[in-house]
């Protein structure tokens, strides 16, 4: 059994890495190289490692679920910025 799960970590991990190194591309691409890039896929990389971290067959793992999520440019980074970018835009059109 201890091998399925291995498997199934595996294959989330797979497109959970894919996923999570396009979204650090475009944010290279976006605010390092200050060029346009394609909008980043949100939870998608990071879900998919959650879920990985969750299945593998290693007591301790289940405390780590987080690491995705915040390596993850598409979760709480990206979010984050996005959230404090659009409080930052309503503050300033409030103060005109």
């Amino acid at each position: 059994m201890q091998i399925v799960k291995w498997i199934i970590a595996f294959v989330c991990f797979v497109p959970a890495l894919w996923l999570s190194g396009i979204n650090w591309y475009i944010f290279w691409t976006i605010f390092v190289r200050k060029k346009e890039a394609p909008s980043w896929t949100p939870l998608l990389g990071g879900g998919l490692g959650v879920i990985g971290v969750m299945i593998m067959p290693v007591r301790e793992s289940i405390t780590w679920f987080w690491v995705p999520l915040v390596l993850d440019w598409g979760c709480f980074p990206g979010i984050f910025h996005t959230l404090m970018f659009h409080l930052m835009r309503i503050l300033r059109e409030k103060k005109s």
